[in-house]
């Protein structure tokens, strides 16, 4: 019986997963609280699932 998660079986080369970790970095260093939670979970070797996707900007929220 498979699980209610997605699998995702790409790994990133070192390389990315370095520039990933610098841009996680700049982001909570600027105050993004979605970056220094995520920062925090990794640190504590929690599971983490994040939304790269780029925010909409909502007609209400204009």
């Amino acid at each position: 019986m498979k699980s209610g998660r997605a699998s995702c079986n790409i790994k990133p080369s070192k390389a990315a997963l370095r520039r990933y970790r610098i841009e996680l970095r700049a982001a909570a260093d600027a105050g993004d609280v979605a970056a220094q939670a995520a920062l925090i979970a990794l640190a504590e070797n929690r599971p983490v699932t994040l939304n790269l996707t780029t925010p909409q900007a909502r007609p209400d929220h204009a």
